[in-house]
């Protein structure tokens, strides 16, 4: 009964800043267990809703409590772009970190083959862009202009786990979602999907006959 009055006030006070209201957040959560990842603590993050405040707060509002599915966001030929925190390499120096050009260890390293050379003037301040060793990877980073090719449920689509599992994550048991291209970051790692903020050109929707699963044949 608390909760149930509680739910009513704060239905009351939406109504009186309905007028007010010029943006519309949502706080969402994923559910590992559905994935299968052998994990527990959800991802908790806000997502805006795009479109007229009145109609995006009415939309918040009916989908508020419930499961959102891949399917009511995006559909087959979608472009999205890829958000994620790429892999994290550590600690790297400026070779490995910008591609600084390495000196020859017989000639000119008597300060070392490895470093950079002049890091350009000092005052005011030496420049941002100076290749000083540092952290290599997880960033956060976005991938655009992935196209969605096919949106399916491993309960009908038999085919799409190989014999064993993919390699570093196992079978996939629930939704899934193939897109075009690459996305950043290690297996299991959380991505974000959203629409295409610079989509490029509108090409038909990829019909797939077949899907391989086959691992890789190397000859030699």
């Amino acid at each position: 009964p608390k909760e149930q009055a509680s739910q009513e006030e704060q239905m009351k006070k939406l109504e009186e800043v309905k007028d007010k209201v010029t943006e519309v957040r949502v706080i969402v959560a994923t559910q590992p267990r559905l994935a299968g990842l052998g994990k527990k603590k959800p991802e908790v993050f806000e997502i805006a809703v795009g479109g007229q405040p009145d109609k995006a707060l009415q939309l918040a509002l009916e989908k508020l409590g419930k499961e959102l599915t891949v399917n009511d966001v995006f559909k087959e030929g979608d472009y999205v772009d890829a958000i994620a925190v790429t892999k994290g390499k550590g600690f790297a120096g400026s070779v490995k970190r910008f591609g600084v050009e390495e000196m020859p260890r017989w000639h000119k390293h008597r300060k070392g083959h490895s470093r950079i050379g002049s890091v350009g003037p000092q005052k005011p301040s030496i420049m941002f862009y100076a290749p000083f060793p540092g952290q290599l990877g997880f960033h956060q980073r976005t991938e655009y202009n992935k196209k969605i090719l096919k949106i399916g449920d491993a309960s009908t689509v038999k085919e799409i786990n190989p014999p064993g599992g993919w390699k570093h994550y196992g079978l996939v048991k629930s939704q899934f979602i193939i897109i075009e291209g690459s996305v950043p970051g290690p297996t299991k790692r959380l991505i974000k999907l959203r629409h295409a903020i610079r989509p490029g050109k509108v090409t038909p929707v990829p019909q797939i006959t077949y899907l391989s699963t086959a691992p890789w044949q190397v000859s030699g």
